[in-house]
């Protein structure tokens, strides 16, 4: 009975007739999105522009700039805009520079920089100059550019040259870029304080009136050095000390405002350490009438101070550690002349050999700089 129920029920559904018209309603729609659903855009990939600007000395002396894009290069070119800068004391000087003015799509620059090369000299070579990068979010309308010289290498009486510094300016000529030339080779008779890569107090004087029980220490502050150390039992002072060249002997003398001697000089303990005897008080421990130091000479020629030396009590004995920097017989390279070689593409900073060290007996290369975006 209940099948028989089940069979009398009528069965519900959609009609041959019906199934046809909902199927000829979806092809009509998807007739008329297939043009849409074919050219569907796809999602842009990001894609900046880039280029280089390069602004370098040739091996003859003459100032290039070059623009390298992604679409085009402009070619080589010979940098002819002069600028006028004004230094500390008022002169004016007018110097040829590259000019870079950075295309409008430019979202960023990096601004590579190299002093020029220090030149060589029969000792050895010399180191190559300074290399600086720097990001810029922010972009300037205009800049422009002077790479410093390379060094020429010793001559004659003639000492080997440093490089000189290579100098990226904005609009208003405001300094943006300094990357210092190379330094030559030196000897410690052309040193300065400058050069002076550490300074220690090895020994000092213990004799009870000068010894306030506090160890001297020296320090190399704005261009002079700087020493701390007892005058007398219980007194403690600091004194800057002047750094100067004897040429008619090659001695240097370091002295003390307050009392600089002329006939005691520093001695040279190796090739690049002066060992310096302190005797700026020397009239304080002896009688203004007398020449001491030359009849003790003249009994002793080989003598120098010593801090333990009764006749002439020193307070202290300074070494100091200078930066002669020989750098072997061969050019030392920049590091933006090796970026750009890492780079392996064409180049004029390369072939250029920007900011490059002269080898023994050669000159310096002058620096340069590439700007990136």
């Amino acid at each position: 009975m209940v099948i028989n129920n089940m069979m009398n029920k009528k069965l519900k559904g959609f009609s041959l007739f019906e199934a046809f018209v909902v199927m000829l309603i979806v092809s009509i729609f998807v007739a008329l999105m297939a043009n849409t659903v074919a050219h569907r855009p796809k999602a842009k990939i990001a894609s900046e522009a880039h280029g280089r600007f390069e602004c370098y000395y040739d091996n003859s002396g003459k100032l290039y700039q070059q623009l390298y894009t992604e679409k085009s290069t402009t070619g080589r070119e010979l940098a002819t805009k002069e600028i006028t800068l004004t230094d500390a004391d008022g002169n004016t000087t007018t110097h040829k520079v590259c000019e870079f003015v950075p295309p409008s799509y430019a979202k960023y620059l990096i601004i590579d920089a190299v002093g020029g090369g220090a030149g060589g000299s029969p000792r050895g070579g010399a180191s190559e100059g300074q290399f600086v990068s720097t990001f810029y979010a922010s972009i300037e309308r205009k800049y422009y550019i002077l790479p410093g010289v390379g060094g020429r290498q010793e001559s004659g009486s003639r000492a080997a040259e440093n490089g000189g510094t290579t100098v990226v300016r904005n609009q208003d000529l405001d300094a943006m870029v300094t990357a210092e030339g190379g330094k030559a080779v030196s000897s410690l008779e052309n040193t300065t304080v400058n050069d002076v890569l550490a300074c220690s107090i090895t020994e000092w004087c213990t004799l009870e009136q000068f010894d306030c029980q506090i160890t001297p220490t020296c320090q190399v502050v704005d261009g002079k050095i700087e020493v701390s150390f007892c005058r007398s039992k219980g007194s403690y002072a600091t004194v800057p000390l002047t750094y100067k060249h004897i040429k008619d002997n090659g001695d240097v003398e370091m002295g003390n405002p307050r009392y600089i001697v002329n006939n005691v000089y520093t001695t040279q303990k190796n090739a690049n350490t002066w060992v310096y005897h302190d005797i700026s008080q020397f009239s304080d421990y002896n009688d203004a009438d007398l020449d001491p130091t030359a009849s003790y000479k003249a009994q002793r020629p080989d003598w120098y101070p010593n801090v333990y030396d009764i006749y002439a009590p020193s307070m202290y004995t300074m070494e100091l550690l200078m930066n002669t920097t020989a750098e072997g017989d061969d050019p030392n390279p920049s590091n933006l002349h090796r970026l750009v070689e890492s780079m392996q593409y064409t180049s004029g900073i390369k072939d250029a050999k920007v900011g490059q060290g002269g080898g023994k007996n050669q000159d310096g290369k002058a620096g340069g700089a590439l700007i990136l975006w």
